[in-house]
């Protein structure tokens, strides 16, 4: 146990320290107080007017991303939808 106890500890410092930007990009996100449903409505308005045809496929599209946004999971979930 002795033997690897020096790079363990390097190996979680090195995971904790990868998990910080991910974490400051969501919670940089969350605090701008930026809404994507503004921008989706506009879309979805106009994609209604031109091809009815594709409105079920982005309906489907706005909710797996309101799913997402609205439980709050991280940015990595949210990059995944788009």
């Amino acid at each position: 146990m002795s033997k690897v106890r020096i790079e363990s500890f390097c190996w979680g410092v090195g995971t904790a320290l990868g998990e910080l930007p991910p974490y400051f990009m969501a919670r940089a996100h969350r605090l701008s107080g930026y809404d994507p449903d503004e921008d989706e409505e506009d879309e979805f308005l106009e994609l209604q007017q031109r091809n009815p045809d594709e409105l079920v496929i982005y309906t489907f599209i706005i909710h797996c991303k309101s799913v997402v946004y609205n439980n709050r999971y991280d940015a990595e979930a949210v990059y995944l939808v788009n």
